[in-house]
């Protein structure tokens, strides 16, 4: 009885600690993809003006399109970590209620 109580438990740990993790992926990506979108722009922008794409350079419609849906596209991205965030802690929150709900559990029937 005494292992699987231990194994219960460093699952509980190994399931914080995972969610902890992902949890600081999720905001170093977040942290990450204003610089990233930025230096994406330019190497657009010094792409664009190089090449022979001239469609997107003289339609103005097809320009902001683009542009559009690039912001778009961006948008619920940051929205899907976000959300991914809050998901993540309340999950890790309830992991931890259930870890120590567990070890009183234990500990009261030890004695």
């Amino acid at each position: 009885m005494r292992n699987l109580t231990g194994s219960t438990e460093n699952m509980l740990q190994q399931s914080v600690e995972r969610i902890e993790t992902q949890l600081k992926h999720n905001r170093v990506t977040l942290l990450g993809l204003g610089p990233t979108c930025v230096v994406g722009a330019l190497f657009a922008a010094a792409a664009i003006g190089r090449s022979g794409t001239s469609a997107i350079r003289d339609i103005p419609l097809l320009r902001a399109l683009l542009l559009g849906g690039s912001l778009a596209a961006v948008a619920v991205f940051i929205l899907f970590l976000l959300f991914a965030i809050r998901r993540g802690r309340h999950e890790m929150d309830r992991l931890k209620a259930m870890r120590e709900a567990y070890r009183q559990e234990h500990e009261s029937t030890m004695n």
